[in-house]
């Protein structure tokens, strides 16, 4: 059997990592708190992940204003929502 690996290690490397540390922070606030809330975990991780995920939409858009050809407005709005 022959294996073609391609970006598939990739994929698989990056949902065991996730998986790791999602479960990581969930086991210690369950060992902590004995009870896990989603809503908290879910607002913490939108904290950490939404300031860079801006950046990128920020740094892209540019990009596009100075290279590219502009492209209508409303495709940028919808990016930052």
């Amino acid at each position: 059997m022959r294996l073609t690996l391609g970006g598939q290690v990739g994929v698989d490397l990056f949902f065991v990592l996730s998986g790791f540390l999602i479960s990581g922070l969930l086991f210690g606030e369950y060992k902590q708190r004995q009870a896990i809330n989603f809503w908290r975990f879910f607002v913490r991780r939108s904290l950490k992940i939404r300031p860079s995920y801006y950046v990128l939409v920020l740094i892209t858009t540019a990009y596009h204003f100075r290279v590219d050809q502009v492209r209508p407005l409303n495709r940028y709005i919808g990016e930052f929502l």
